[in-house]
């Protein structure tokens, strides 16, 4: 998965409180609910940042009419009085420095599967279907 050209626009965050991340979120089409989370690294202080990270589900046949993803883009917000020069930080549940716990800024999300509203989403979904195992690339606007 790759996120680029995010430009930066100041809506309530200064830049050095812009540390972005991408979370995804496996829900269940029909309840709603939420399977599996999986989430990249955040990126500390960074105007126009760029994610290079493969996060993988493992779907059974029977899933696929049912499931959808939803691809969130937010900010973390640090605790006060940790050093500024990290370029690359962990956000490991393990990590000694998650032990306060944040609450993180929600900049924009995109939604794919089978019974999403937008006509993109739902087209790259059946795309993915058509071609299993393959890398299927479509850029998305974040709502």
């Amino acid at each position: 998965m790759k996120l680029r050209d995010i430009k930066f626009i100041p809506t309530g965050l200064s830049l050095n409180e812009f540390n972005p991340y991408v979370k995804v979120l496996m829900l269940n089409g029909k309840t709603g609910k939420k399977m599996k989370k999986k989430k990249t690294k955040y990126l500390r202080t960074i105007a126009q940042p760029e994610f290079n990270e493969t996060l993988t589900f493992n779907l059974a046949v029977t899933q696929l009419d049912t499931v959808q993803f939803l691809v969130v883009l937010c900010s973390k917000v640090l605790p006060e009085g940790l050093p500024a020069n990290t370029a690359d930080v962990s956000d490991s549940e393990d990590s000694v420095s998650s032990f306060k716990r944040s609450t993180d800024t929600f900049i924009g999300k995109v939604a794919l599967g089978k019974g999403v509203r937008g006509s993109t989403e739902r087209l790259h979904w059946f795309s993915v279907l058509q071609n299993p195992r393959k890398l299927v690339t479509v850029w998305h606007i974040l709502k």
